[in-house]
């Protein structure tokens, strides 16, 4: 029979529910933020002294370091990090790669040229932390070749300028006082090693200074 009153749900079970919802949308929110938390490699200068990082080939002043995004920007990882996180090598390289890979197709390059409008260098300049990372991507020489050829010397004076080279002619030299005075002015600098990118990949060549811009190959 019908009462008039409606029945109304006893408030343990309204908060147990409303808590129920409250972790469902808190998980949720914390899985995307995490999943939206970025991984990659950052060149650095061997000074640096990270605890996890690989050497490039040849490179003797520069590393790679494995860094990882929290809400304050980023971080290399420590040894207790890489456990924590249950990282290894294999995992961290495929992560890593799709980030270069994304940058290397996306950044803006500054192009540089002389009267004849001949290519001098390209300017790669951006406040991404993952910027440098891109010398270990297979998409940056397609994207730069028809450019500067199928050879190219690489240098990184900060973390978030990288210069780019033809390497036929060595035109690089030209520049060495400016890029020194660069990388001593650099916020975040890195090394003054010259890297070569051809098909081969990527191996450091020598090292810029005023004297001697790059060594022989």
């Amino acid at each position: 029979m019908a009462t008039g009153f409606t029945r109304q749900m006893p408030r343990h079970a309204f908060l147990a529910v409303a808590l129920c919802i409250a972790a469902l949308h808190f998980s949720a929110q914390s899985e995307e933020e995490e999943k939206a938390k970025r991984i990659g490699f950052i060149l650095e200068g061997s000074f640096e002294s990270p605890e996890i990082y690989r050497l490039p080939e040849g490179a003797a002043k520069t590393i790679l370091v494995p860094f990882y995004e929290w809400d304050y920007g980023v971080r290399n990882f420590t040894q207790k990090t890489w456990d924590e996180k249950k990282m290894n090598w294999e995992r961290f390289d495929k992560t890593a790669t799709a980030l270069a890979d994304k940058l290397a197709e996306g950044v803006e390059l500054d192009v540089v040229r002389n009267d004849n409008e001949v290519v001098e260098y390209i300017l790669i300049e951006n406040e991404d932390p993952f910027l440098s990372s891109i010398l270990t991507s297979g998409k940056l020489l397609p994207r730069v070749k028809d450019m500067l050829g199928d050879r190219v010397h690489a240098l990184v004076v900060d973390r978030n300028i990288v210069y780019l080279f033809p390497a036929a002619g060595n035109p690089i030299q030209s520049y060495g006082a400016s890029l020194v005075e660069d990388f001593l002015a650099a916020d975040l600098p890195v090394s003054l090693e010259v890297f070569q990118l051809d098909r081969t990949g990527l191996r450091a060549i020598g090292e810029l200074s005023r004297n001697r811009a790059v060594g022989k190959e």
